[in-house]
């Protein structure tokens, strides 16, 4: 059972036959604090919901359409075939020509086609000549 005294200064409390105190102005201020943090802890996982609800309807669904996929051009290579037949590592290539492990990966995959410069540095590497490396495939208009 609780009542404000006649002062309004304390809310008083019975509980189990005894009495307890509390200051009105600081049980309020309690509570508006406790009602912020509550509201803010809503606020953030409103945000999280909103996030995922985002990136499972918007995001999951784009799809990257590739110039292969677009126009149906595209430049095949024989890296791998070269790489394979001097007995190299991926990164001992990637090394060679001065790009990262994963380009010669996605390039060997047919997933990139290189840069002018690239595609000369690898044929200049392997001593053959660009276009026994690197085919254009021609597409649709």
């Amino acid at each position: 059972m609780c009542f404000v005294d006649s002062e309004k200064e304390f809310i008083i409390s019975i509980k189990n036959g005894k009495r307890v105190r509390f200051l009105t102005k600081s049980l309020t201020l309690f509570i508006i604090i406790n009602c912020i943090i509550i509201f803010i802890f809503c606020i953030s996982l409103l945000y999280l919901y909103i996030s995922l609800l985002y990136y499972l309807f918007v995001v999951k669904k784009r799809k990257v359409i590739t110039l292969k996929e677009k126009n149906g051009d595209y430049v095949e290579n024989k890296v791998y075939e070269h790489r394979v037949l001097k007995r190299m590592s991926q990164k001992e290539l990637a090394d060679a020509v001065g790009v990262s492990k994963q380009t010669i990966y996605v390039m060997e995959k047919n997933k990139y086609s290189p840069s002018l410069v690239l595609a000369f540095r690898i044929a200049n590497f392997f001593d053959v000549d660009v276009n026994d490396i690197f085919n254009y495939v021609g597409g649709h208009d």
